[in-house]
């Protein structure tokens, strides 16, 4: 065969807005405003197929409905701005893409399409989307044929001088893409409906995060960006470094990054804290982990573990021991030697904040993903305590207290909070920059510039996550079009990435199983799942349930079927907390 068509939207093209949200964007949009214009457009063009009005065009849509009377100069104004949307609504399907890429080697290409966008359109859309060689664009609009009635296919056989066997039509539809070429024997291919499923490892990653996370994290940085006014904005490292990539990426911007991670901020401004404040509070604003050792959280201070370790058996305490009460008396003990011990952190860490903060007035917007705001909590006990007049205020993906804080997902524990710290790992790994924590500061070439620790990412966590976050990427910077103003529905696309995160599927789970996760110094798998030889051990099942991130996704990991993870997650959960009531 020498020829190749395809179908356009569906197949080489998805939409990033479905229609009804894209006409909800337009009458809010800089080619507006028109009141009722979302409404007045769904009609218009049912009422063009009530009457029995097929392969009408955009031109006649504004000619129906509300739009009947409209004076000549808008309704031109009005179908330009619409085809401009839509131009910029288009994004590239991937299974399209890839079998573009086969048959455009030796094939000459068509596009055909029932719609009532023109060639002239749909052409600038293929071209700006990675389809150069669509040598020709069969319009229902503008042929009066449409592939659904089979016109169309007629019309592009009789136009090419050539027979059916010439021709191989591929498209999405059952009835217009496979079932009505074949009446005309043209060989047809079917892929799945909304362009099918990609196929490869990298192609699935980078859908997820455009299709599933991008709209999130889009709607975030608009609502970020309305929070900010006024405000000194620091993104904080080391997730909030991708939350400024997407919001650099929408509004064109280069903020600030405060390379700050809990490690140095301990360090840094312990012991300003051990010279104010009470122990047990200490403990509270550096966030103590479930299962501290005593040992681990000497290392958190940064001191000379060996010399404390030794301290501390000279008390009876065992260093693999969990915190208890003598814990508490030991720091108060050695409080003076621990301050001494720290106190060549702190120097450097308020240089760094004086260089990169505006410490001597206005409001600065700390942000991060989530999900307690502690950091925040603690820098502003620190500067509190230099005398520091700047007022702090946290805006995260997530929080669960509002205190001088702000969630996008959720602000205050409610039933949105539990259901997203069930994946909180996957949003902060998927967040997660490629370098190592900050691990302190040191002057060079009299600037203070942060220490980092390497990196515990492999290459193939490494190329995992980057392929989701291109994903989200690319999805805000296509989101540039509307202007940083607010398109999706917000509850729409949340409950979609939550019900990813809730109920995963099995090759999700798959996927993410190589990357890898990393809290308060410790590196672990995201879905550590046990093997067979773990459940000799239950214990050692037990431990790796608890210390998962994303329980739902390591239920589906460890067993395999395709159960309802979330809602057995939530019966256990219920158990555990009528044991401690």
């Amino acid at each position: 065969m020498s020829y190749v068509s395809f179908d356009v939207y569906g197949t080489l093209i998805k939409r990033i807005l479905p229609p009804k949200t894209l006409y909800q964007a337009m009458e809010n949009g800089r080619g507006g405003p028109y009141r009722n214009f979302a409404q007045n457009r769904i009609c218009a063009e049912k009422e063009l197929q009530r009457k029995g009005r097929q392969n009408y065009t955009l031109d006649e849509i504004y000619h129906a409905g509300a739009f009947t009377g409209l004076k000549e100069n808008i309704r031109e104004n009005m179908i330009r701005y619409e085809e401009e949307c839509e131009m910029n609504n288009a994004a590239p399907n991937e299974e399209g893409q890839r079998l573009y890429g086969i048959f455009s080697k030796g094939n000459r290409l068509l596009g055909i399409s029932d719609m009532y966008l023109s060639s002239r359109v749909i052409e600038k859309i293929l071209h700006n989307n990675g389809y150069p060689h669509i040598e020709r664009i069969y319009v229902s609009c503008e042929e009066h044929k449409s592939k659904r009635t089979g016109g169309l296919f007629q019309k592009v056989l009789d136009d090419l001088q050539i027979s059916g066997n010439e021709l191989l039509h591929i498209g999405d539809a059952v009835r217009s893409d496979f079932l009505m070429p074949k009446r005309y024997g043209i060989s047809s291919k079917r892929i799945a409906a909304h362009g099918g499923a990609p196929q490869k490892r990298d192609e699935i990653l980078y859908q997820t995060g455009f299709d599933i996370f991008g709209p999130v994290f889009y709607e975030f940085t608009v609502w970020l960006h309305r929070l900010a006014k006024g405000k000194q904005i620091c993104f904080l490292s080391r997730e909030g470094e991708f939350l400024k990539r997407c919001y650099d990426a929408v509004y064109g911007t280069d903020e600030k990054i405060l390379y700050v991670s809990r490690e140095s901020m301990i360090h840094g401004s312990i012991a300003v804290l051990l010279e104010t404040a009470d122990m047990a509070a200490i403990l509270k604003l550096i966030s103590i982990q479930r299962n501290e050792t005593n040992e681990r959280l000497i290392r958190r201070f940064g001191v000379d573990t060996e010399k404390y370790k030794k301290l501390l058996l000279k008390e009876n305490l065992k260093p693999e021991g969990l915190l208890t009460e003598a814990t508490v008396q030991f720091l108060e003990t050695h409080r003076r030697e621990l301050i001494q011990d720290t106190r060549k952190y702190e120097e450097g860490f308020l240089a760094y904040l004086r260089q990169n903060m505006d410490l001597e007035k206005g409001r600065i917007l700390l942000v991060d993903i989530g999900w307690k705001g502690s950091m925040q909590t603690l820098l502003t006990k620190y500067l509190r305590e230099k005398q520091q007049g700047v007022r702090v205020e946290g805006a995260y993906l997530g929080s669960t207290d509002d205190r001088e804080k702000q969630g996008f997902l959720f602000c205050c524990k409610n039933e949105r909070c539990a259901d997203v710290l069930g994946f909180s790992g996957l949003l902060e790994s998927l967040a997660m920059p490629f370098h190592g924590s900050v691990q302190g500061y040191e002057k060079q070439d009299g600037h203070i510039r942060p220490v980092f620790s390497p990196s515990e990412h492999t290459a193939s966590s490494k190329n995992r996550i980057r392929h989701v976050q291109n994903g989200i990427l690319d999805l805000c910077s296509r989101m540039q079009f509307w202007e940083g103003r607010s398109v999706f529905d917000r509850e729409e696309v949340i409950e979609k990435m939550v019900s990813y995160g809730r109920f995963p599927k099995r090759k999700n789970v798959f996927l993410e199983e190589g990357i890898l996760f990393y809290e308060n110094g410790r590196t672990y798998p995201l879905v550590d799942a046990p093997g067979w030889k773990d459940f000799l051990n239950l214990k050692c099942v037990r431990d790796k349930f608890m210390e998962c991130s994303w329980k739902a996704g390591w239920m589906c990991r460890t067993f395999k079927l395709p159960l309802p993870w979330y809602r057995v997650l939530r019966i256990l959960r219920k158990k555990a907390d009528s044991r401690q009531a």
